[in-house]
């Protein structure tokens, strides 16, 4: 009998300490995403390396891993910036950087190679831990490949223990169960207003006179926008309004608004920003679909636009380029033209759920979970008309979308985040005053974004 007891009391004391101190091995979704222009590609042999032994040190630690497929790495591989959201029931993920630098030793001919790993635990949408890992080692010229895979293996050992202790407190469920319970939305999402620019850039695009468009591409029906002389105007008069001095304001109209004088405005810009100022890039003209543009997006037409000549088409891709390259962080750009949700496509992105990582490209309402998630140099957003596969109505003397987004900027007074006014008052007004314009059609806005963009104010 006393045996059996101290056998249950031995029984008893072992599973209530394997309950109170035992880890149970969490799943944890890894995916490597580029936090800067100087963070180096997936691609590179010390990023292989460095990811290679993070996964089998996690795994030998009793992680299991979650990563992107073969294909979804193939696409992303391709993407200048990728933006990553969550499901609802996203558990715990990790988004892994490497910055690679060489640095010379003064009294020798060798250098030393430096990796850094950078890495940011999430529980769902939250940000649990930001943690680095450094690794370093000492190399002849002429083999920094072999020191660089060294220091990344060294940078993952650091950075493997940091990651596992913080496993060892962080919530193993879903992350929906540590919201109440209550279901996600869009509103649960918003971002807190950025700090206001240094300064305040606008340049304004439209085209409403295309005589010279028809003439330089015979056959093609194409009329003419009386509305977006009067949309241009009205930005501007709201922009003046929201404290954008008038000689920071740049409009381009019609004849000015030639392909090559967008392509310069837009550099031009680049020389007069700095990293804290806002640029507000509007255009409103015809649109036409990705099937006609350069590179599978859809593009505004300019004043000189030729169908058969590549050179004088500037599609929403080079547009995104242009901006993303700017040194100014905080950027809204609003298109409204037929076709414009095309602007939003350029925006790879990843949806991280508790059972996988899926590719999508946002050109309606999934975007906007986008626009407060993951870390990048650039807070954007665009704001399109329409989405791609639509046209953009007129009102009255102006655009739909650019007489309803004015309004809004003007009854806020530019206060509220670019992201509650297209929650508040585009998402919902837009379609309704569509099917009153056009019963039986509904436009619908789009909204996309990068960094903590959503959280822009105007004023």
């Amino acid at each position: 009998m006393l045996k059996t007891l101290n056998h249950w009391l031995l029984t008893s004391f072992c599973a209530l300490f394997i309950s109170q101190y035992a880890w149970a091995a969490p799943t944890l979704t890894v995916l490597y995403k580029r936090e800067s222009a100087q963070s180096a590609t997936r691609t590179d042999t010390a990023v292989q390396a460095a990811l290679l032994a993070f996964e089998r040190e996690l795994i030998d630690g009793g992680v299991e891993i979650i990563q992107p497929d073969a294909k979804t790495y193939a696409v992303l591989d391709q993407a200048a910036e990728v933006i990553v959201t969550f499901s609802a029931d996203a558990g715990l993920s990790l988004l892994i950087d490497i910055v690679k630098t060489t640095r010379d030793n003064p009294s020798t001919d060798n250098a030393f190679a430096e990796v850094r790993m950078r890495a940011r635990l999430f529980h769902g949408r939250q940000v649990l831990a930001a943690i680095a890992g450094n690794g370093q080692v000492g190399f002849r010229r002429g083999s920094e490949d072999k020191a660089f895979e060294v220091a990344a293996e060294r940078a993952v050992k650091q950075l493997v223990g940091k990651v596992l202790e913080k496993l060892e407190h962080a919530p193993n469920t879903p992350a929906s169960a540590a919201i109440d319970n209550s279901p996600l939305s869009a509103e649960t999402i918003q971002t807190t207003k950025l700090p206001k620019p240094t300064n305040k850039w606008a340049l304004l695009v439209g085209v409403s006179d295309f005589s010279n468009v028809r003439k330089q591409n015979p056959g093609v029906g194409i009329d003419d926008l009386a509305g977006v002389k009067g949309d241009v105007a009205l930005v501007k008069k709201t922009a003046l309004e929201l404290r954008i001095p008038e000689s920071q304001i740049i409009v381009l109209l019609n004849r000015d608004a030639t392909t090559n004088a967008v392509r310069s405005a837009l550099k031009d810009l680049s020389t007069k920003t700095g990293s804290d100022d806002l640029v507000f890039f509007y255009i409103a003209s015809h649109g036409l679909p990705k099937q006609e543009g350069v590179s599978g997006f859809g593009f505004p037409v300019t004043y000189d636009t030729k169908l058969r000549e590549k050179s004088t088409i500037i599609d929403f891709e080079e547009i995104q380029s242009h901006l993303k390259s700017m040194p100014a962080r905080k950027i809204i750009w609003v298109a409204d033209t037929c076709h414009s949700g095309g602007a939003t496509l350029g925006l790879p992105v990843l949806e991280i759920s508790s059972r996988s990582v899926r590719l999508g490209k946002p050109s309606t309402g999934l975007s906007t979970r986008a626009a407060t998630q993951g870390f990048t140099e650039k807070d954007m957003v665009v704001l399109a008309s329409a989405r791609e596969d639509q046209v953009a109505l007129e009102d009255g003397e102006n655009g739909l979308f650019t007489l309803k987004l004015s309004q809004a900027l003007q009854k806020t007074r530019g206060t509220d985040t670019i992201y509650k006014i297209y929650k508040d008052h585009l998402e919902s007004q837009v379609p309704a005053r569509s099917r009153e314009l056009d019963p039986g059609y509904s436009q619908q806005p789009a909204f996309a974004g990068s960094g903590k963009g959503a959280g822009i104010t105007l004023n």
